[in-house]
């Protein structure tokens, strides 16, 4: 039997040599390798730039098998496809399957803080008495930041209060994710509650056992649940039903190798949600060019802001193809295979692991404590063409994805390992001219 890895380099375009040695990508956490049908793609879109013009938005002509993913029905197979609706398309033929979600619910978006401030916006969430929004101190800033801007907007006037969300960080520190704190705090008087499926430093992944339990008591009290998968694509298989949330985002960035420009959003069916930061795109009726908006019945496409990047959804589907094609349970296992055999090699090691040790809670993540981390980054890039993260100088971050085999992890694991028991790495001098992005 062919190794899962094997047959998905076949579709990858793997890092060139680098000082003259062959390189180990460990990256996909912060950016995923490119699709080789990417590149074709992208001439496409040239091409019905080029050929189409304007019309593209209604028809596109050049290629459109691009955005089919092979498991459409006839119906759907015949489906006009422009790039007006190039948003809904990708998020049924694409998302949908992906988050085993219904039709109609998914649709693509530019960010994910573009996302969060819509859901901030929506008018079901304004509630007298109900301003609470539970996070965590784990989440990422299009997460954090967004709450408080969101807030700075009023903080200069006398409704602030009335106005302003009560923004409840749950402290979990770098301690395991405690499902009971979030349950404590949800109360009455909460409006949304919103974490990660997986965090963005430990890797840790939040059980669905733990997420139906915070959406059970969510509802409960009359609150809204989202969920940040940004993480989870590719490592665990997920089923937005199942889990009952309300709201599940993420982006194709980083494991769904899709690049940059290519978030989605999931809204659970029969959920009414209006949000005013919503655009021209999102409206009813977008080319009578009506002095007032109107509310668009589709409630994913109001959304939508302004004119939609379409460039970025040539690259979005590639990755979901190769995963599709290899089966979604199949790249999670290996996956997770290959993350729980090199946690405990560094455990045998008595290396400090921060990402977990127990399977049920890994991600692609596998992050280590290390002295210094940005210095044996720069070590383990320039020395030995292993490329990996650090957060904080004080984490070494790595991902294990479908394309990595685990006689490279071994490789990489050894030669951190050695690095740290020699303290070799620690004369290591950074450069910092290549810019603030690791």
């Amino acid at each position: 039997m062919t190794p899962l890895y094997s047959k998905a380099k076949e579709y990858f375009e793997m890092p060139p040599v680098r000082n003259g040695m062959e390189v180990i990508e460990l990256r996909a956490l912060t950016h995923g390798l490119p699709p080789k049908a990417v590149k074709s793609n992208l001439n496409a879109f040239y091409e019905e730039w080029a050929t189409n013009g304007v019309d593209a938005w209604n028809t596109m002509t050049e290629k459109p098998e691009i955005f089919l993913s092979s498991m459409e029905n006839e119906a759907e197979k015949n489906r006009m496809v422009g790039w007006w609706n190039l948003p809904e398309v990708v998020g049924d033929r694409f998302i949908s399957p992906l988050l085993h979600a219904p039709r109609d619910t998914c649709i693509m978006m530019a960010n994910a803080t573009q996302i969060v401030f819509s859901l901030l916006s929506c008018k079901e969430l304004n509630k007298p008495g109900r301003r609470k929004v539970i996070c965590t101190d784990g989440e990422f800033p299009a997460v954090l930041h967004t709450l408080q801007h969101f807030n700075k907007q009023f903080e200069a006037y006398a409704f602030a209060k009335e106005v302003q969300l009560d923004i409840c960080v749950v402290k979990m520190g770098d301690n395991p994710f405690d499902e009971q704190k979030i349950l404590d705090e949800i109360d009455d008087s909460t409006v949304l509650v919103i974490f990660s499926h997986i965090g963005f430093v430990r890797g840790e992944r939040v059980t669905d056992s733990a997420i139906k339990a915070i959406t059970k008591k969510s509802h409960d009290h009359g609150s809204l649940i989202a969920i940040d998968g940004y993480h989870a694509i590719g490592n665990h298989t997920i089923h937005v039903e199942e889990l009952g949330v309300d709201a599940y985002f993420g982006g194709l960035l980083k494991e769904g190798c899709g690049s940059s420009g290519n978030c989605f959003l999931y809204v659970r069916p029969g959920l009414e949600l209006t949000p005013s930061l919503s655009g021209w795109f999102g409206d009813k009726k977008p080319f009578v060019f009506a002095q007032k908006p109107e509310k668009n019945q589709s409630i994913r496409r109001r959304f939508l802001t302004g004119t939609t990047p379409i460039a970025p959804l040539y690259h979005a589907v590639e990755g979901l193809k190769i995963m599709f094609d290899i089966g979604l349970e199949e790249v999670a296992t290996d996956v997770l295979d290959k993350v729980e055999t090199t946690t405990k090699f560094f455990m045998s090691k008595g290396i400090q692991m921060v990402s977990p040790t127990i399977r049920e809670k890994m991600s692609s993540l596998i992050v280590i404590q290390a002295p210094e981390a940005n210095k044996l980054r720069e070590y383990l890039v320039e020395e030995h063409g292993i490329l990996v993260d650090a957060r904080r100088n004080e984490y070494l971050r790595m991902a294990a994805h479908v394309y990595n085999s685990q006689q490279e992890l071994d490789k990489a694991s050894h030669i951190i390992v050695d690095a740290m028991e020699s303290k070799e790495y620690l004369e290591y001098v950074i450069d910092m001219k290549d810019g603030p992005v690791t």
